[in-house]
């Protein structure tokens, strides 16, 4: 038996799509001619003749008068288990009404009899309203497959059928660098994938600090990757490719980490906090401190050191789009009512070029920036200028 399980957040679709639609009827289960459960904004109407398997819960939800929102959480709480709930149509009611206040459908009405939705397909019901897709998984996914895998992780496409799957952490699992991938093929300090376990399990390998033993832990950009054994530390960054390079770093850099600001927000009580990029929740931050600014963060104590403003003239690095890497200087912002502010950039060879306001961190004050910079410093070069500067590199060596 197939169990339909409609929350909160299914209601509040089915008031956007009755605001779209206002003759939509959404029916679950059963024949197209008979359903068990039929839903519109008067509430549940069930057909008297020929309903094959009876609902076995009772619906309890209302629409709120605004008709945006249910009216409250226990009016929203609505469960609805037939044997064939896969079965969910759309239909139309445009029969007349005798009053405004009439329902739009009523299981004995005749005058208003329930054909398909000329506009609300099925798909549209099934997913877009219902999201049935969030009872058909059964958890979260285990395994990606390799060629499902980032490109900037660099696997070879011969190297076996799977990936690491990224553990839930601090980055995105497209933004990230998996332990095992650090450790294994970067770094070259294991061969297999049972030898980074045991590198792991003996507690060498610290991230921003902490020691961590997942394999599959997601270091991201601005991370510290510390290990203990061989006295090295490196700091995630990106190449001009939107790779992530592992740049080694001195020790008195690798106390502290720079954070972008999420948002700064008031919690219970108006204690003010704010959220980073590495999931980070700090209290009580400088009040100057806002959205889009850069925090530089001890590593030991885990507060805020001090911090950068996200102006015009300060020293940045793109961490997304087709700009990934590049590091240069804000010229000008603009903004766009209602979308995406565009940030324009200008490198140390005088290109400029333009990205989202998402995908800009502030890495220092004016030109100096506060991290060291991978080879390259952030500069892009053309296909060309990288085989001038290759053919000049082998000619003074040779």
């Amino acid at each position: 038996m197939a169990a339909l399980t409609l929350t909160s957040l299914t209601l509040e679709r089915l008031d956007v799509a009755y605001a779209r639609c206002p003759d939509l009827v959404v029916a679950i289960g059963g024949e197209a001619r008979a359903p068990d459960l039929v839903i519109t904004d008067g509430g549940r109407r069930r057909r008297e003749q020929g309903a094959r398997s009876p609902v076995r819960a009772p619906c309890r939800w209302r629409p709120s008068p605004s008709g945006t929102k249910p009216a409250s959480r226990a009016t929203a709480s609505f469960y609805a288990t037939t044997k064939r709930a896969r079965s969910v149509r759309a239909y139309t009611c445009a029969g007349p009404r005798a009053s405004p206040d009439e329902p739009k459908y009523s299981a004995t009405s005749k005058s208003a009899p329930l054909t398909p939705h000329p506009t609300a397909s099925e798909f549209f019901v099934k997913y877009v309203i219902l999201d049935q897709r969030s009872f058909w998984a059964r958890g979260l996914k285990k395994h990606l497959k390799r060629l499902n895998a980032p490109s900037h992780w660099m696997l070879d496409k011969l190297g076996g059928a799977f990936a690491p799957k990224p553990s839930s952490g601090p980055h995105k699992a497209r933004e990230c660098l998996p332990l095992i991938l650090i450790l294994r093929n970067r770094l070259k300090y294991a061969l297999t994938y049972r030898e980074v376990i045991s590198i792991l399990m003996q507690r060498h390998v610290m991230v921003d600090g902490k020691v961590r033993t997942d394999k599959t832990y997601p270091a991201g950009f601005m991370d510290v990757v510390s290990i203990a054994k061989t006295g090295e530390n490196f700091r995630l960054l990106y190449d001009t490719k939107g790779r992530f390079r592992l740049h080694s770093i001195k020790d008195e850099d690798a106390k502290f980490k720079l954070c972008k600001v999420r948002s700064v927000q008031f919690g219970q009580k108006g204690i003010p906090f704010l959220n980073t990029n590495d999931g980070r929740t700090i209290r009580y931050p400088d009040p100057l401190i806002k959205a889009n600014d850069t925090i530089k963060i001890d590593l030991e104590t885990n507060k805020i050191v001090d911090f950068i403003k996200f102006d015009v003239g300060n020293i940045v690095m793109v961490t997304g789009g087709r700009n990934t890497g590049r590091v240069g200087v804000i010229k000008s912002r603009e903004k766009h009512k209602g979308s995406f502010e565009t940030i324009h950039v200008e490198d140390a060879l005088g290109h400029q070029f333009a990205t989202r306001m998402g995908n800009v961190f502030t890495i220092g004050k004016e030109r100096k920036p506060w991290v060291s910079l991978p080879k390259g410093k952030g500069i892009k070069l053309s296909i060309i200028e990288e085989a001038r500067k290759r053919n000049a590199e082998a000619a003074a060596e040779a």
